[in-house]
């Protein structure tokens, strides 16, 4: 099953992805190294959220 989103849940994608640049910057400027295991744990947590609710929308079908 496919899901739609609208504007919100674009504006809730990228406001995440500037909420983690934001950050990235802030830990670059206090000198605090970031491997990319953050990044990728933040990913795969948008990732089972989005499954997570196609799941649920798909169940309620």
């Amino acid at each position: 099953m496919w899901t739609k989103g609208g504007w919100a849940a674009a504006g809730v994608w990228l406001c995440g992805l500037v909420l983690r640049i934001g950050l990235m910057g802030i830990a670059a400027a206090m000198r605090i190294h970031q491997g990319s295991a953050a990044t990728m744990l933040s990913v795969a947590a948008m990732l089972l959220t989005r499954a997570g609710a196609t799941n649920w929308r798909a169940r309620a079908v």
